[in-house]
């Protein structure tokens, strides 16, 4: 990710090429004994890639694909079944929905996702999702806040690359982006405080934090460990 991350801020001009000269000196410098362990233990480094990158991994994928281009060729569809039904295009259809499910407001401040995948905790609480929206708006209008938080939703690709359509642990890496954008709207709601409107409504926000903190310590103390062994089937 790396590497394609500072392409990305040298195609989009967001940090001039000079000043990322001496960094991509250093990293290549600082990444050769990895190299090196790499090229003498090129059969553990395919296993891990192997574990790692599990979005291809799924045999229902191409009996998918199979099933679908049968179907077309009943219909006589023939050359154009297996074009518009091939494995290329679906796993980039695939690529494509995972990688906007990583984004989707709802992955975050919702129990959509479970932690730990039992937990009914959210992973941030949904009265933070107002200020995180607002601080989206105040970034998208601006070029430049704009470029970097679109380069910076690469860091998903962790999670993309994973068989499970968002995978929590991976996502760890981005979750700053998603505490920076919600902190600026909050910043930014502060700063407004004066106008009785928004004062209002950072009442609100608090007052619904609050309350989903109260509400997750009692359902942690409560239903938790029940939620642990039933799903892992042990204490």
């Amino acid at each position: 990710i790396l590497p394609l991350l500072i392409i990305c801020l040298i195609i989009f001009r967001i940090i001039p090429f000079i000043r990322l000269k001496n960094i991509i000196v250093s990293i290549f410098i600082l990444s050769l004994p990895l190299f090196f362990l790499i090229f003498n233990h090129q059969i553990g480094f395919k296993n891990i890639v192997y574990n790692e990158i599990t979005i291809f991994n799924d045999p229902g994928f191409i009996n998918m694909v199979n099933k679908l281009q049968g179907e077309d060729g009943k219909k006589g569809l023939g050359v154009f079944g297996k074009i518009s039904e091939n494995k290329y295009i679906l796993i980039s259809e695939n690529i494509l929905v995972k990688y906007i499910t990583q984004l989707v407001p709802s992955t975050y401040f919702t129990q959509q996702e479970k932690i730990l995948n039992f937990s009914f905790s959210p992973p941030i609480y949904f009265g933070f999702l107002f200020p995180f929206l607002y601080g989206l708006y105040q970034i998208l209008k601006l070029t430049f806040s704009r470029k970097l938080f679109f380069v910076s939703t690469l860091l998903v690709i962790p999670s993309v690359l994973a068989a499970q359509s968002v995978d929590l642990n991976r996502l760890i890496i981005f979750f700053p982006v998603i505490i920076l954008i919600t902190s600026w709207g909050l910043i930014t709601l502060y700063q407004r405080k004066k106008n009785k409107l928004v004062y209002i409504f950072l009442i609100l926000i608090i007052s619904l934090i609050v309350f989903q903190t109260l509400t997750t310590v009692s359902d942690i103390s409560i239903r938790e460990k029940a939620r642990f062994i039933q799903y892992y089937g042990k204490e």
